[in-house]
């Protein structure tokens, strides 16, 4: 299984806009532990994409964070966008008619205004994203169909170019992930935490020496707590590390707080890198027919991982 994983981030280099088969399955067991209740106006930028068909379940179809950039466009991570079946050994994007957003609210149980959801237009995963363990360039920009009101959303500026966070900057991530790691339902009130910029280097030595985990790249920036008992796990994927006001993370690849590895920092893809990147799609009207695309990338993927498994 190490090779496999090794492997799989040489083949799943792409891009998408538009419509797209889209299985998003993210465990039960991803979450924001230990945290806080937040409050309404408290995070307005941040946002629930949520599974269509399980909007009347208790944990509201939750099933990434994303953050609002401006009232029409979302950030959240690329690998919110895929699926990995690895007995096919596939990788599945989401059918985005299957997946909303909600946001303009801490409680998911307020989603009965038409102001606080939207439908996905179309999503744009970065061109040289790499998946699992690499973890590479892991951002999606999601362009809804319409933009939330004014009055309901506030967007977060995307950081400039050169924004880099001194350690033990202090920062807060929220998410609508379980309240404790015993429970497998998403909180239906936003949960925060707070965090501090870890030193990178650091980092790089609790990471870059262990055998088929990612290994932390300029591109990422870690944080960890006072304690380790409050953190974020894989179902917050794609929410917003903020330090002093300023967007400066998307969580990828929270700790799995059901293990002994939530000591460990956590990774967030540094947003200040891709500023420009951002900007370009977030300025621009898709223009790439996914279809296609989608079925190319995945027949290319499938073939090769054949070869790497026989």
């Amino acid at each position: 299984m190490g090779k496999i994983l090794y492997i799989l981030p040489l083949v799943f280099i792409c891009s998408y806009a538009g419509p797209l088969d889209l299985t998003l399955t993210k465990s039960a067991s991803e979450r924001i532990i230990n945290g806080q209740n937040a409050t309404n106006l408290q995070f307005p930028y941040a946002v629930s994409i949520q599974r269509i068909s399980d909007v009347s379940n208790p944990g509201h179809g939750h099933t990434c964070g994303g953050v609002l950039i401006t009232h029409r466009h979302v950030l959240t991570a690329a690998s919110c966008t895929y699926s990995i079946n690895y007995a096919n050994k596939q990788v599945i994007p989401i059918i985005v008619s299957e997946f909303r957003v909600f946001a303009g609210s801490a409680f998911l149980s307020n989603d009965t205004l038409n102001d606080r959801v939207r439908n996905i237009l179309n999503y744009t995963t970065h061109p040289q994203h790499l998946i699992e363990p690499s973890h590479a360039n892991d951002l999606a920009v999601i362009t809804l169909i319409s933009p939330f009101p004014e009055a309901v959303v506030t967007p977060l500026a995307l950081p400039p170019s050169d924004y880099v966070p001194t350690d033990f900057t202090v920062c807060t991530v929220a998410g609508w992930g379980a309240r404790t790691n015993t429970s497998s339902m998403p909180s239906t009130q936003l949960q925060f935490i707070n965090k501090y910029i870890y030193n990178q280097n650091l980092c790089a030595s609790v990471f870059n020496d262990l055998e088929h985990v990612e290994r932390i790249l300029p591109t990422m920036v870690c944080t960890t707590s006072e304690d380790i008992v409050t953190g974020g796990c894989m179902g917050d994927q794609g929410s917003a590390l903020v330090c002093g006001g300023v967007l400066t993370g998307i969580s990828f690849l929270p700790n799995d707080c059901m293990s002994e590895n939530n000591v460990r920092p956590e990774i967030y893809t540094r947003v200040s890198n891709y500023t420009k990147w951002i900007q370009s799609v977030t300025d621009s009207a898709p223009s790439v027919k996914p279809g296609f695309m989608a079925l190319l990338i995945l027949t290319v993927f499938h073939g090769i991982f054949q070869k790497v498994v026989s």
